[in-house]
């Protein structure tokens, strides 16, 4: 029986290992920045953000430049606080810098926000009428929560906002583009559809002459429209259970060096190298 119940245990505790874990996500736009930093249960439910992010950083782009919409960018934050003070579970409000949505998460992915619900808030944001919002003082509450901010939005917003587009444009750099047509990213030069990525798309880098991005699997490097290289590599853009959209990166005159992270006090303090790029001899080198 003792051998029996330390077999338990040991199940127990590996399963209890796996069933909770720190997870991390950074996707970063002019217009809209998504950031969550919680402990994940194993049946968590994640929505795909970055997906969301790109369009949402268009969205709020047009009714910024559409005079709808005072011109700063949205920040979206879900992330831990101390769980024994009385801290609200939502709270919608602006800063001279920004507008934001912030969402107490405690112990795991309490609340999360679809589309369609960050659409109408950011519509909210525009709304003359807009006072901030501050609610929920347990977990428990969520879904009244959610029906208590949107019964007051919609008072106020009648209809549906901008309406969604065919293709959304993710990063631009000169005649290089990286566009999102709601299945697929993909690579433009001008308007010549280039190569299809993956799921997940770096900022890009403007390397002299050459421009350098990421997605999970391959490392891509274009040149007067054209790709020269293209090098599988599986961690430029996340490692164990952190994702971002950012690359870590110093330049030199004839190389790149790529970091595990970088310290955001002004990148002085980088960590391990993972890889270098040389320019001269268009060569990547892996170094993890």
């Amino acid at each position: 029986m003792k051998k029996y119940f330390l077999l338990f245990s040991s199940l127990w505790i590996s399963l209890s290992i796996q069933a909770t874990e720190w997870h991390s996500y950074g996707f970063d736009f002019p217009w809209f920045s998504y950031s969550a930093e919680q402990l994940l249960g194993s049946d968590a439910y994640v929505p795909d953000m970055f997906p969301m992010a790109v369009k949402l950083n268009e969205y709020v782009k047009e009714k910024a430049r559409s005079g709808q919409l005072k011109e700063k960018p949205v920040v979206y934050d879900i992330y831990v606080l101390n769980p024994y003070q009385e801290n609200t579970l939502l709270e919608i409000y602006e800063t001279p810098e920004a507008w934001r949505i912030h969402i107490n998460c405690r112990e795991h992915f309490a609340m999360y926000l679809e589309y369609e619900e960050l659409k109408k808030i950011i519509d909210y944001f525009a709304h003359p009428e807009f006072t901030s919002f501050y609610g929920g003082g347990s977990l428990h509450d969520k879904e009244a929560l959610r029906k208590e901010l949107f019964q007051k939005i919609d008072s106020l917003i009648k209809g549906t906002g901008l309406p969604d587009k065919k293709e959304y444009e993710a990063y631009r750099i000169g005649e290089m583009s990286v566009r999102y047509d709601g299945h697929k990213f993909r690579v433009f030069s001008g308007e010549e559809a280039l190569e299809v990525l993956g799921d997940l798309v770096s900022q890009p880098i403007q390397y002299r002459d050459r421009i350098l991005f990421a997605d999970p699997h391959f490392l891509y490097i274009y040149e007067d429209g054209r790709i020269i290289k293209k090098v599988g590599v599986e961690y430029l853009l996340g490692y164990e259970e952190s994702v971002s959209n950012k690359l870590y990166y110093q330049i030199y005159p004839d190389w790149i060096n790529f970091y595990e992270y970088i310290s955001d006090d002004e990148k002085a303090y980088p960590s391990r190298i993972w890889a270098s790029y040389c320019y001269s001899r268009n060569y990547f080198y892996d170094l993890k």
